[in-house]
């Protein structure tokens, strides 16, 4: 019996054909790249909207404790520049009366940032309007108002001090274009002068 030889089979090559184009492990790589790039910029976008917020929200606090300072420097100024052509008697009880009401009351938010975040204090502070503000104001506890003999004195060094506060004050505020609208202190209403004070054409 005879087996009938077989033929055998011939291989089939089947050609792929590049579609036109990068290759697909290029297009990967790039698109990879690219993500990787929009992360990072992304990143980076926020963490600087992060600290612009940051900046807008201290620069605006700072701003209201500032104000509420404000006040009571302009009532001070106000009192202090009303005695300023009276007798000496008159300045030291101006002297006293704007010591014991009128003084700048809160720094506790610039102490905090001060002390806490110079870096951020600089940027919203860099003209250092504020801190001159602030450093006027710590400075009061070293004039005196009892001094025999010196009322004149201490009287002109807390004038000075005052009305330079409400320079610095307002050179801040207008750097910042904040809105001031001031509030009467009702302190300042308490300043009455005495009847021989009123002979004396004080009041």
């Amino acid at each position: 019996m005879l087996i009938p030889q077989l033929t055998p089979i011939q291989p089939i090559n089947v050609v792929v054909q590049q579609p036109p184009g990068l290759p697909v492990w290029i297009t990967t790589l790039f698109a990879a790249a690219v993500g990787a790039v929009f992360g990072i910029a992304s990143s980076l976008l926020t963490e600087l909207f992060k600290h612009r917020l940051r900046v807008i929200k201290v620069r605006r606090q700072l701003g209201k404790e500032l104000m509420r300072n404000m006040d009571q420097v302009e009532s001070g100024v106000r009192i202090l520049n009303y005695a300023k052509t009276k007798t000496a008697e008159d300045k030291t009880e101006a002297i006293w009366f704007v010591r014991a009401n009128l003084l700048p009351a809160n720094s506790e938010r610039f102490d905090h940032i001060s002390a806490g975040d110079t870096d951020l204090m600089y940027e919203i502070d860099e003209s250092k309007n504020l801190s001159q503000f602030y450093s006027l104001a710590k400075s009061i506890a070293f004039i005196d108002s009892g001094s025999e003999g010196a009322e004149r004195h201490n009287y002109m060094r807390l004038n000075v001090t005052f009305e330079s506060m409400a320079f610095w004050g307002h050179k801040f505020i207008e750097e910042h274009h904040m809105k001031y609208v001031p509030v009467e202190i009702t302190a300042e209403n308490a300043y009455e002068p005495t009847e021989e004070q009123k002979k004396r054409g004080l009041g």
